[in-house]
């Protein structure tokens, strides 16, 4: 926490700096000496309209360019924001489905199943661990495998649809990369 502090008071520090830079090199006499430098030679032939016209258009230039740096600053941070606030949403999302899927309610349980279906198609990198939670969630709650030779001759219960939903949403077809294989 200290390093975050102290790492934007530093780039407070920085920012501050550079602004009092710009307005010192915009508004003082060093922005007439700077357009001297840069015409180089022709400083001397210019008029003074000319020259005042080339002060003002170094000036704008420097403006211009300290905007551009602002600009491309303020887009990288508004594209980290948007990143950060994309995964906590998906992070939101994957509990709640995982809330569902803990209920006691089948037609809950079987929005929890669709919910993260609906995450892994909207943030596929979380399909690894969609995957997983759907593979246990089957596990958990389909029926149990016979175990004597009479019952295994009977006809096996149907799971019920929410269990026959998660095995859909592991295996439908398309060639989903999340997709682990279903041991029952």
């Amino acid at each position: 926490m200290r390093w975050k502090r102290t790492r934007l008071a530093v780039l407070t520090v920085i920012g501050a700096g550079l602004l009092g830079g710009v307005l010192a090199l915009v508004f003082t006499p060093l922005t007439r000496r700077l357009a001297r430098w840069v015409t180089s030679d022709d400083w001397s032939a210019l008029d003074d309209a000319a020259r005042a016209a080339a002060v003002g258009q170094f000036r704008l230039a420097v403006v211009q360019v300290f905007a551009a740096v602002g600009a491309g600053i303020a887009l990288t941070y508004t594209a980290r924001t948007f990143r950060l606030t994309r995964r906590g949403q998906v992070t939101d999302r994957f509990t709640k489905a995982l809330e569902r899927l803990s209920s006691g309610e089948p037609y809950v349980r079987l929005g929890g199943v669709l919910a993260m279906e609906q995450i892994v198609q909207d943030a596929p990198d979380q399909g690894d661990h969609a995957a997983r939670v759907l593979n246990a969630f089957v596990r958990e709650q389909a029926p149990a495998a016979a175990t004597t030779p009479v019952a295994a001759t009977q006809l096996a219960r149907k799971p019920d649809e929410q269990v026959q939903e998660a095995l859909r949403a592991l295996t439908v077809a398309g060639g989903r990369p999340w997709i682990w294989p279903v041991s029952i």
